[in-house]
């Protein structure tokens, strides 16, 4: 029978895992460049990807009616980004947004061209080795968030960003996968938790 030693025997030798100990590795597609995208990625302060639902339908054979799956369905994934001074980050995705219809001639390119092969988001242990991946396949950004200024307003500026993507897979990582260090400049966290890769002073004046 469950009791509360064993719960918290349980969590003790185990552990949970915490919100703030994730990365975010994006595969650019080829129509944009990738300068310094180590900085726009480590710059990411949340990440929110949906979970899935199963669409059902009323199917009646003989006796009682149930509920027949026959789709899944999920929305896209949303990401909050820490805007730098040079607004590095909110060029690189005008650039990626500008590469799905021409500002100028408004054509629409292919997909294959604007789509990123792959997104990684990975889930960490207090000691930075990945626990648990998310990866979401021919992803683009669907949504851009607005920029709001105002001169009463001292706050740092943040970026949302919506993708949409074709599908995700997930992964539990095993012993064996986590023998290589993850680069520690792709933690994402809060503000307090970049005092180590950047000069903050500069970055947040």
């Amino acid at each position: 029978m469950f009791s509360y030693e064993q719960f918290k025997s349980q969590i003790k030798s185990s552990g949970l895992s915490k919100q703030n100990r994730f990365y975010v590795m994006i595969s650019p597609p080829t129509s944009i460049g990738t300068t310094d995208l180590q900085t726009i990625l480590l710059l990411c302060q949340s990440v929110s990807v949906s979970g899935v639902s199963v669409t059902t339908a009323p199917v009646r054979t003989t006796g009682e009616q149930f509920e027949a799956p026959y789709d899944r369905a999920f929305t896209g994934a949303n990401m909050t980004f820490y805007v730098d001074k040079d607004m590095k980050v909110r060029y690189f995705f005008d650039l990626w947004v500008n590469s799905i219809q021409d500002p100028t001639n408004r054509t629409f390119a292919y997909a294959k061209e604007f789509k990123s092969p792959e997104i990684e988001i990975g889930v960490l242990k207090l000691d930075n080795t990945p626990s648990y991946k998310i990866k979401l396949y021919d992803a683009f950004p669907k949504s851009v968030g607005q920029l709001s200024l105002a001169s009463e307003n001292n706050n740092i500026m943040t970026l949302d960003m919506q993708f949409d993507y074709r599908y995700y897979t997930t992964e539990v990582m095993t012993s064996a996968e986590i023998n290589t260090p993850l680069n520690q400049q792709l933690v994402g966290a809060d503000v307090q938790n970049f005092e180590n890769f950047l000069d903050l002073k500069n970055l947040f004046p």
